[in-house]
């Protein structure tokens, strides 16, 4: 036999794929249109297509999936973030979590099928794993095609044969449904129906939704051939060499040395609230201000001391500068958190004050396994760091943020606290801020409100409907 043609012949396993690859398509088409997604990034449509894809991985790879106490945990965490988006309201919360799920599921997916040459707990194999998705949704397009081209012997498909054939079967269809229909009304009924559907068709739509499918099955098939035939990996990516233990010193000490002037004028300006002349607005609008700032100066701080951690291996030097950057950069969370806290007080809560709640939590979390690395020989600070985080976002995304921002806002704005509440702002939580709007009507400090009233706003979100499947957020009332 031609060797060619053998090694492009497909097992039960390849057609099996490409199967899965024709469902996962017609799946992502239907969950994924961007003439559905009303309300962002579809809630229910994600779970179902999450769930669903892991189970085409696991049926491909079958018996030959190789389990790790790291792979199992990302593939719980996807699962539970899967689940977490048909019951989260707020769109901005289900992609971050759906970006994750998509990390953690291409991760998991190299690491079953052990074409992966890092290990998932190494920080480089988000590196590998983005390169192995690109190159694998691609590279085996042609692969059904020369399988369906390399069969042999009275099992080929002669594609010019089957056209052939069909010309010739149009004027016998034509003659045979014609006589059919002049002898039987309800066989004339049906045919006439469907001639008419046909007529009525979009051809541009019809055709853009064959390219299209065709285009995710091939990619979905791609991908799921890769796992299967990739061959593993032996060797990595080139090392960098890595730079001089003087130049980490002369970072931590520079980082420091500034991390220092911010916490002396925070503990002098901002916790013991002197007055300065730089403090525009006065002091309540300087304690307000900045506070996204710092999270993110933070989160700065807080990599560059893990970049330099290899300093604090080699000297006692490295290792004071860290703890010392470590404390200081805490010191910037508590100045961010405290300057959160006022401002929630003045203006109310939203979402992203929400997630810069959360931004706070992780990242003085990250900042102590810092200094335990700092601290700890051979501690391995990814696969810890990675792991809390991890589980930090999943318990967040199963808190319904709409809710308690706006019941929230609503009691602060009803006790006195706020001076006035944002029922647009609400409203545009969605449904899960019925009950607090239902309370701000009734109370008799209700907001005299100009178009759309009030009543408006609890109208729309009552009489809210989704136009598919998808968009269902899963409530408990």
């Amino acid at each position: 036999m031609d060797e060619t043609k053998s090694a492009n012949r497909f097992s039960s396993r390849d057609w099996l794929t490409l199967a899965l690859g024709i469902a996962l398509a017609l799946l992502w088409r239907e969950v994924f249109s961007l003439d559905k997604m009303t309300y962002g990034l579809p809630a229910l449509g994600a779970a179902v297509f999450t769930l669903a894809a892991w189970a085409a991985v696991l049926l491909v790879l079958g018996s030959r999936a190789r389990w790790t106490r790291a792979n199992i945990f990302t593939t719980v965490i996807a699962l539970l973030l899967a689940v977490a988006c048909a019951f989260q309201s707020d769109p901005l919360i289900r992609i971050g979590s759906f970006l994750i799920i998509s990390a953690l599921s291409v991760l998991s997916y190299l690491s079953l099928a052990g074409n992966s040459f890092y290990a998932i707990t190494e920080p480089k194999a988000l590196l590998e794993g983005l390169g192995s998705f690109f190159g694998g949704i691609f590279k085996n397009w042609d692969k059904p095609f020369r399988a369906l081209a390399s069969r042999d012997g009275g099992r080929r498909l002669n594609i010019g044969g089957v056209v052939l054939g069909a010309l010739i079967a149009v004027p016998l269809l034509v003659l045979v449904i014609s006589g059919l229909s002049e002898a039987d009304a309800v066989f004339e009924s049906i045919f006439t129906g469907l001639f008419d559907s046909i007529f009525e068709l979009d051809v541009a739509e019809a055709v853009w939704d064959a390219a299209s499918t065709l285009l995710f099955t091939l990619m979905f098939f791609s991908a799921f051939y890769f796992l299967l035939h990739e061959p593993k990996r032996t060797e990595g990516f080139v090392k960098m060499n890595p730079l001089p233990t003087s130049a980490l010193i002369t970072v931590l000490a520079l980082l420091t040395a500034v991390c220092a002037l911010f916490a002396a004028i925070q503990f002098k300006y901002l916790f013991a609230g002197e007055s300065a002349a730089a403090m525009s607005g006065g002091w309540a609008e300087y304690a307000r201000s900045g506070f996204y700032a710092l999270v993110r100066v933070a989160f700065i701080v807080c990599v560059s001391a893990l970049a330099c951690s290899r300093a604090s291996r080699e000297g006692i030097a490295g290792r004071i500068l860290t703890c010392a950057l470590v404390l200081l950069a805490y010191v910037m969370l508590v100045s961010a958190a405290y300057r959160l806290y006022l401002y929630v007080i003045a203006y109310g809560l939203s979402v992203l004050r929400v997630m810069a709640m959360w931004a706070i939590v992780a990242i003085g979390v990250c900042l102590t396994l810092v200094a335990v690395k700092a601290l700890r020989d051979g501690f391995k600070f990814w696969p810890k760091a990675a792991a809390c985080v991890l589980c930090l976002w999943t318990l967040f995304a199963f808190v319904n943020v709409g809710s308690l921002v706006s019941n929230y806002n609503v009691d602060a704005y009803l006790d006195g606290r706020l001076e006035s509440v944002d029922a647009q702002y609400l409203h545009s939580l969605g449904p899960d801020s019925l009950d607090a709007l239902y309370r701000l009507r009734e109370s008799s400090r209700a907001p005299g409100m100009a178009t759309p009233s009030l009543d408006e706003l609890i109208s729309s979100l009552e009489n809210r409907e989704t136009n598919d499947w998808t968009d269902i957020v899963i409530r408990f009332r």
